[in-house]
């Protein structure tokens, strides 16, 4: 069995449960993800200097509220040594984990 490490420097914490996932996705379906980008937003994207970001869903247990990590658009995120500017929230992305933020890139 052959085992990988790899690590990515983000310039935030996570908080307890949550995962961060990166995926890229073509023209058309970042289009479908947010129909509202524009031109220079789309180009942003595609030159690797923003992002979309799907926020962890919060839920509460036993009358006690979860913390979790939280961006809105104008906020710039660190990942990977590449600074990246949120441009909105996309809740259509994801893989139905409780705990979850996605980045999206072009």
């Amino acid at each position: 069995m052959v085992s990988y490490k790899h690590s990515i420097e983000t310039g935030f914490q996570l908080k307890p449960g949550e995962t961060l996932q990166i995926i890229g996705v073509d023209e058309e379906r970042l289009k479908a993800l947010m129909p509202s980008l524009t031109k220079n937003e789309m180009q942003k994207m595609k030159d690797g200097k923003a992002c979309l970001i799907k926020n962890p869903v919060t839920f509460s247990y036993g009358g006690k509220q979860s913390s979790v990590t939280f961006f809105t658009a104008g906020d710039t995120i660190s990942v990977a040594n590449s600074e990246l500017e949120v441009l909105g929230n996309c809740d259509i992305v994801g893989l139905d984990f409780i705990f979850e933020i996605d980045i999206i890139k072009w």
